[in-house]
């Protein structure tokens, strides 16, 4: 896959060093959320799926902004 984005962050709850990993390819999206100290998970995505896991992150956007 190519690799789109890496973002590092530290996380909120945990106050570890995160990263994530934004990859795509051939309709498809991968997403690698890691933390230091805990490991790392990936999933891809089909667009389908993507789109509605987009949609939900808008939503999230606003309310966290509204609050």
């Amino acid at each position: 896959m190519r690799q789109v984005a890496t973002l590092q962050f530290v996380d909120e709850d945990s106050r570890d060093d995160a990263v994530v990993i934004v990859q795509a390819e051939g309709g498809h999206v991968g997403l690698t959320l890691s933390l230091r100290k805990d490991g790392d998970v990936m999933v891809v995505f089909t667009l389908a799926d993507f789109e509605s896991l987009l949609a939900a992150l808008q939503e999230a956007h606003l309310i966290a902004k509204s609050n």
